[in-house]
């Protein structure tokens, strides 16, 4: 919910600063490709240790592959990004997310 606020909110801050960074600069400069890529490793290997604990607890589904879902998160997480940026209404970005969260 906080992100979709951010993300709707003020039309200035919309989208995320490194998703900004990558597309602006990631074809003309490796090193930004570089560092962007690092920190959305690190971000997607944050949201596998996450799935992997809720998957322990039974929170999500024990068939859930914790690695591709937590690829499948960051994407959602930059898509919405760019819905945020094109003016996208709030209850589109929430359906979205359910729509995402109900298959897991």
């Amino acid at each position: 919910e906080g992100q979709i606020r951010f993300l709707t909110g003020n039309a200035s801050h919309r989208s995320c600063f490194l998703g900004k960074t990558l597309m602006e600069l990631g074809n003309s400069d490796t090193e930004i490709t570089d560092v962007c890529g690092e920190r959305q490793r690190d971000l997607q290997a944050l949201f596998e240790k996450a799935l992997i604990r809720a998957r322990e607890r039974g929170e999500i589904d024990a068939g859930c592959d914790p690695g591709q879902t937590a690829l499948l998160l960051l994407n959602h997480g930059n898509g919405l990004a760019l819905l945020g940026k094109a003016g996208r209404s709030g209850d589109e970005l929430r359906s979205a997310t359910a729509a995402l969260l109900e298959r897991l």
